[in-house]
C-alpha cells in the first residue's frame, strides 16, 4: 500500500505541476498540456481504483484499475497527436476507440471466465502489451519537423523507448518471478521510475516548444511570417562564407511592390496588409527549403537563393513577377513589383561581401523602377 501511495503522489504532483505550467506558457500550447494533465490524473485514479475497489470486489478493482491505465496512455497519445495538429482526423479517433474497446472486452472476458490462476496472467499480459503498443504508436508523433528535432523531442523519444523496454521487463517478470510480493515491489519501483521519467520528458518537451516559439517570433515578420531583416543578415553572412568556401554560386533578389504607398492611401492599411500577405504567399510558394526569404521592411522583400546563378535567378524572378501580376488590386488594376538581382562571383572572395551583393541588387532594383517599374534588372 505504501508503494501504491508513493506512485499515486508522484502522479498527483506531476498533474499539479503541469497545471501550474499551463498557466505560464503560451495559450496556443495549452490544448496539448491539458492532455498531459489528464494523463497523470487518470493514472492517479487508476491507483485509487486498484487500492480501494478490491475492498468491495477484487475483480472490479482489477478491471477498472487496468482500464484507467490504458485510457491514460491513450490520452497521452492524443496529446502528442494534438501537438502535431492531427487530432481532428476521424481515422485516428476510430482506431483509438477500436483499440480501447478491444482491450476492455479482453479485460472483462479474462475475469468473467474462470480459468484459475491464468486469469490474472491474461489480464496482465493484455494490459502490458497494450501499453507497449500505445507507447510505440506515440513514438511516431513526437517529432514535428524532422529537419529540426528539438531537444525536448529527443528526450521524450528516449523516454518512450525506455518506457517500452520497462514494459517488456515487467511482462517478462510476470512469468519469471513466482513470489507475488517480490513482483509487486519490483513493479512499483518501475512505475515510480516511469512516472518521474515521463514527467521530466514531457516538461522538457513543453519548454522546448516554448523556446522554439519564442525563437520563431524573434526571427519572423509578424504579418507575412517570412523571416525578418535581422535574421536575414545573420544567415546571409554564414551562407556567403559557405558558398565561397565550396566555390558555389548564390543570387540575391530584392523586390519592391510598385506604387504601394498609393495603394495604401487609396484603399487603407488593412487592404495594404492583405496585398503584402498575398505577395508573401507567392514568395513562399516558389521557395525551396534552402532559400532565405525575408521581408526587408515596408513593401520591400529580399531572397537569398543558394546554388542559383544569374540565369536561374532570372527565371525565378520572372515567375514571381508573373504571379504577382495576377494579384488583383481593383477591377482593372493588378499588383506590380520591381526586381533587382545580383549574383555571387565565385573565386572573387573580396567582392563577395553581403553589403556588396545587396548594394548591387538594390541598384538594379532602382534601375528597374526608373525604367518603368514592374520589371527585372
Amino acid at each position: 500500500m505504501a508503494f501504491v501511495g508513493t506512485v499515486f503522489l508522484l502522479n498527483v504532483s506531476a498533474a499539479s505541476f503541469f497545471t501550474y505550467l499551463a498557466r505560464q506558457v503560451d495559450t496556443s500550447n495549452l490544448f496539448g498540456i491539458k492532455y498531459f494533465i489528464f494523463y497523470f490524473v487518470v493514472i492517479s485514479c487508476s491507483y485509487i481504483a486498484g487500492a480501494l475497489l478490491p475492498i468491495v470486489d477484487p475483480v472490479i478493482g482489477n478491471v477498472v484499475g487496468n482500464v484507467l491505465v490504458i485510457v491514460a496512455y491513450f490520452i497521452l497519445l492524443a496529446g502528442l497527436i494534438s501537438r502535431q495538429g492531427q487530432l481532428g482526423n476521424r481515422r485516428t479517433w476510430a482506431l483509438m476507440s477500436i483499440f480501447i474497446s478491444t482491450y476492455i472486452a479482453i479485460e472483462v472476458a479474462s475475469h468473467a471466465i474462470d480459468i484459475g490462476p491464468s486469469n490474472s496472467v491474461v489480464s496482465r499480459t493484455s494490459t502490458l502489451l497494450m501499453i507497449m503498443g500505445v507507447v510505440l504508436w506515440g513514438y511516431r508523433f513526437v517529432v514535428i519537423d524532422k529537419s529540426n528535432v528539438l531537444f525536448g523531442e529527443k528526450i521524450l523519444k528516449l523516454s518512450l523507448i525506455i518506457h517500452f523496454f520497462a514494459g517488456l521487463l515487467t511482462l517478462t517478470l510476470a512469468y519469471v518471478v513466482v513470489d507475488p510480493l517480490l513482483y509487486l515491489i519490483v513493479i512499483m519501483i518501475i512505475l515510480c521510475f516511469n512516472t518521474i521519467l515521463m514527467t521530466g520528458s514531457l516538461m522538457s518537451l513543453i519548454l522546448s516548444d516554448e523556446i522554439q516559439k519564442n525563437y520563431a517570433l524573434s526571427t519572423r515578420d509578424s504579418l507575412t511570417n517570412l523571416y525578418n531583416r535581422g535574421y536575414f543578415f545573420e544567415r546571409l553572412e554564414t551562407l556567403i562564407e559557405h558558398q565561397n568556401r565550396h566555390d558555389r554560386t548564390l543570387s540575391i533578389v530584392i523586390m519592391d511592390l510598385d506604387n504601394f504607398k498609393t495603394i495604401n492611401d487609396r484603399f487603407g492599411h488593412v487592404f495594404g496588409d492583405a496585398m503584402l500577405t498575398s505577395f508573401s504567399k507567392v514568395l513562399s510558394g516558389n521557395s525551396r527549403d534552402s532559400d532565405i526569404i525575408a521581408r526587408f521592411g515596408g513593401e520591400e522583400f529580399v531572397a537569398a537563393l543558394p546554388d542559383t546563378d544569374y540565369d536561374a535567378a532570372l527565371i525565378w524572378a520572372q515567375r514571381i513577377l508573373n504571379q504577382t501580376n495576377e494579384i488583383q488590386v481593383s477591377n482593372n488594376e493588378y499588383l506590380g513589383v520591381s526586381i533587382g538581382i545580383s549574383t555571387l562571383k565565385t573565386g572573387d572572395v573580396a567582392q563577395n561581401r553581403a553589403e556588396k551583393l545587396l548594394d548591387e541588387a538594390d541598384k538594379n532594383l532602382y534601375k528597374a523602377k526608373d525604367a518603368g517599374r514592374n520589371r527585372i534588372l
